[in-house]
């Protein structure tokens, strides 16, 4: 049965944080890159300015599945004559409800 359970969550959960990181992401912002790995994910993106990605990154600890939303870097960047910012975030990604309860 367990094994029935772990296949199931590796089936749904990264559909799961897909769908929830899509919910999450505000107007005036871009995502460039995305890379998990053993549940730490990288995301990589330009914004509008820093409060959009502060919203973003709010956005993200709000869905239950994203959760330790940390900025490693917010960088200026300019395109055609705009100023945008360059962002990366690292957070960790959970793919089960087991993985959302607190530790007893």
């Amino acid at each position: 049965m367990s094994i029935i359970q772990a296949l199931q969550r590796a089936k749904t959960g990264p559909v799961r944080v897909l769908d929830e990181l899509s919910i999450a992401l505000p107007g005036k912002l871009w995502l460039v890159s995305l890379k998990e790995k053993e549940g730490k994910m990288e995301i990589k993106g330009i914004a509008m300015d820093n409060p959009t990605i502060a919203q973003f990154m709010t956005n993200l600890e709000k869905t239950g599945v994203i959760r330790n939303v940390e900025l490693v870097v917010s960088q200026q960047l300019e395109r055609k004559e705009m100023k945008l910012k360059e962002f990366t975030l690292t957070c960790q990604v959970l793919y089960s409800m087991q993985e959302n309860k607190p530790a007893s």
